[in-house]
């Protein structure tokens, strides 16, 4: 059985690689990362040999079968992956549940009850209806609801107890928790999928790239310390910055290199178009 699983900021992921590749002064094809597209929508990815092997945010899985009938009719929705990653969206919940678990039994007295045979809640209050439901996990989830913000700035600030109120500093310090725990959760993944199968001198690094990526200093610099005991050592001058297309935020001697790259999928769709196009 094969199974090809198609995912989110592809376009993103094909320039950092190409991107990394010149800097390197490498082929594509030599090109071994974990990549954190952190935005307002993030995702990571495990790239091996210039190439996709694994994802966090599917948009759906195809299985390639000779029966049409054992084809699965559905993919992921965009709402699957991360848990908080998105900053509006709740990453862990299929949006489709409320629906899905709906008994089908009638509603009395205003509430739902069970059908015989079936799972679901004794009793679901119609006060959240299906769309009510849709939109509190589409659209005020994620760090929205953990922090009452959507700005990663904004919460990073407020980890500093001085400048907010007691309330916003313990919701901004529990959202950067939880997106730190659930990045770590997919990079150190990934990363030791490729250590399964090469040394670790072949490993190109992790990278960060999109607007939180990009600016998020104190986020780079917790992911990275978290590999110290594999040889990752931050270089807190160069991770500081905050300016070069590519640039690496490690010690010349890290074992485990850290970079950022500024992604640009303007570009990497302008190209793709260019070579369908032949001009």
């Amino acid at each position: 059985m094969q199974l090809r699983k198609y995912g989110f900021h592809g376009l993103s992921y094909a320039s950092i690689v190409t991107s990394l590749a010149k800097h390197l002064n490498k082929k594509e094809e030599e090109i071994n990362i974990v990549v954190a597209h952190l935005g307002s929508g993030a995702s990571s990815c495990c790239i091996k040999n210039g190439k996709s092997i694994d994802t966090s945010k599917p948009s759906r899985l195809v299985y390639t079968f000779s029966s049409p009938e054992l084809r699965p009719r559905h993919g992921s929705h965009p709402a699957r992956g991360f848990a908080w990653w998105h900053s509006i969206r709740n990453n862990r919940s299929d949006y489709n549940f409320p629906r899905d678990q709906r008994p089908s039994g009638g509603r009395r007295g205003g509430r739902y009850e069970r059908d015989q045979g079936r799972a679901g809640p004794e009793q679901v209050s119609d006060s959240l209806s299906q769309a009510s439901s849709q939109w509190l996990i589409l659209r005020q989830s994620g760090l929205q609801a953990l922090a009452g913000t959507t700005n990663f700035g904004t919460i990073l600030s407020r980890l500093d107890a001085s400048t907010c109120s007691k309330e916003e500093h313990d919701r901004a310090s529990l959202a950067y928790a939880v997106y730190l725990d659930r990045l770590l959760a997919f990079v150190s993944q990934y990363l030791f999928k490729l250590l399964s199968t090469m040394p670790l001198e072949k490993i190109d690094g992790i990278v960060f790239s999109g607007g939180i990526g990009e600016k998020g200093v104190e986020l780079r610099r917790d992911v990275l310390n978290k590999f110290k005991w594999i040889g990752a050592e931050v270089d807190d001058e160069a991770n500081g910055k905050n300016k070069g297309e590519v640039r690496e935020i490690t010690k010349r001697e890290s074992k485990l290199k850290g970079w950022v790259v500024e992604t640009d999928e303007e570009k990497q769709c302008a190209e793709l178009a260019r070579r369908q196009l032949d001009f």
